[in-house]
């Protein structure tokens, strides 16, 4: 999502690429796990990290707000497979809307506890709204 962070030139500033943005967000819609609310969330994320960029070029190293995989709040993919494992644990529903938290695996490297989902509920579907971490208190 931003090309310049692979590029091997080191005079090229970084910008956030909005046709991959958007190509990964519709691919996240079409999974059928996420709703649009999630989707414009994230896609407004995406453009205050470019608004840095633009605010603070940068030339190298990891893209401000690219470091870590904001899915899972993670630099290691690994996690997905961990969280995967879990069971989840429904904190509140009502007609509407619901959220489920995943525990964190205990043997985890990981400073969270685990991963909240505020959920909506779209017809005999639930999907997605909110992802965050959860953090000891």
């Amino acid at each position: 999502m931003v090309p310049a962070a692979y590029s091997e030139d080191s005079t090229d500033v970084y910008t956030v690429d909005y046709k991959a943005v958007d190509t990964y967000l519709a691919t996240l819609r079409s999974s059928g796990y996420v709703s649009a609310a999630y989707t414009a969330a994230r896609r407004a994320e995406y453009q205050q990290w470019a608004d840095t960029l633009r605010l603070h070029p940068q030339y190298d190293g990891p893209p401000a707000g690219f470091d870590y995989d904001p899915v899972i709040f993670s630099q290691d993919s690994e996690e997905l497979t961990e969280l995967l494992r879990v069971t989840p644990l429904l904190q509140y529903q009502t007609a509407d809307s619901a959220r489920v938290v995943l525990p964190q695996p205990s043997y985890a490297q990981t400073p969270r506890t685990g991963l909240a989902f505020g959920l909506s509920r779209h017809g005999r579907r639930w999907l997605i709204d909110m992802i965050w971490p959860v953090f000891a208190d």
